[in-house]
C-alpha cells in the first residue's frame, strides 16, 4: 500500500512529540513492506528532500495568509502553528497519488488532505495527537496572539475555494490518542479509533 503521511513540520534538530510518533509509525510501515512517504512544511526545516534511514522526506514552504507578514512573525508562526496554505503540497500529493493520506494536522493542511485524497480516490486519515479537545483558554489566546491584528487575507480565499473547514469531521476516520478527543468526536464521525501512542518494547529489552 502506498501511504502519505502529512504534518505540519519534520525537523531533526527540533523534535517533538507528533514527529516521533509520525517518524515511528512510517518506519514500521515501511518494514511491514509498504510504500511510505513523508510530507511537511519547510518550517524550521530547509531541506526540500531527503531521504533518512530508507525513508523520504518532501518539504514544501508554507505561505502564511497575514499582512503584514515580517521574518520574525514568519519564524514566530513556523514553531506556532500559523494555519498556512502549502500549494506545493497538494501537487506533490497528487502526483504520487497514495492510497492513504494520513494527516497529523488539522486546519488548511487537513482540508488540502481531505479534498486531494477525494480527488485522487484515496482515504484520508487525520490522527489528533492530543490537547485539542481541552486546550487552556490562555494558551488559545497565546497561540493566535502573533496575527492579532493582522489582515487575514486568506479568509477571502478560503471563502473563494469553497472550503468548509469541517475537520476532521470530513475525513474518512479519525484516529485519536487522547481519550478526551475520543469522547468528542465518537458520537459526530462513524470511524473514530481511540489509540494511544505505543512503545516500542525492544528498546527495553536486555
Amino acid at each position: 500500500m502506498r501511504i502519505a503521511h502529512v504534518l505540519r513540520r519534520l525537523s531533526f534538530d527540533d523534535w517533538g512529540g507528533t514527529e516521533q510518533v509520525v517518524w515511528n509509525l512510517a518506519k514500521a510501515q515501511a518494514k511491514a513492506g509498504h510504500e511510505v512517504r513523508i510530507f511537511a512544511t519547510t518550517a524550521l526545516c530547509a531541506t526540500p528532500h531527503e531521504t533518512v534511514d530508507g525513508l523520504e522526506i518532501f518539504r514544501f514552504r508554507p505561505i502564511y495568509p497575514w499582512w503584514p507578514m515580517p521574518k520574525r512573525l514568519v519564524d514566530e508562526l513556523d514553531r506556532k502553528g500559523g494555519n498556512p496554505f502549502v500549494p506545493g503540497l497538494g501537487r506533490a500529493l497528487r502526483e504520487w497519488s497514495p492510497e492513504v493520506i494520513h494527516c497529523h494536522a488539522m486546519a488548511r493542511i487537513a482540508e488540502l488532505c481531505m479534498r486531494t485524497a477525494k480527488g485522487i480516490g484515496a482515504k484520508c486519515v487525520i490522527s489528533l495527537h492530543g490537547g485539542g479537545a481541552n486546550v487552556p483558554a490562555a494558551e488559545a489566546k497565546s497561540l493566535k496572539a502573533p496575527t492579532r491584528g493582522r489582515f487575514p487575507w486568506g479568509k477571502l480565499i478560503d471563502h473563494a475555494m469553497g472550503w468548509t473547514r469541517r475537520v476532521p469531521e470530513d475525513a474518512d476516520g479519525i484516529v485519536c490518542v487522547g481519550e478526551d478527543e475520543y469522547l468528542r468526536y465518537r458520537g459526530r464521525h462513524p470511524h473514530v479509533l481511540y489509540l494511544p501512542n505505543g512503545v516500542d518494547g525492544s528498546l527495553f529489552s536486555s
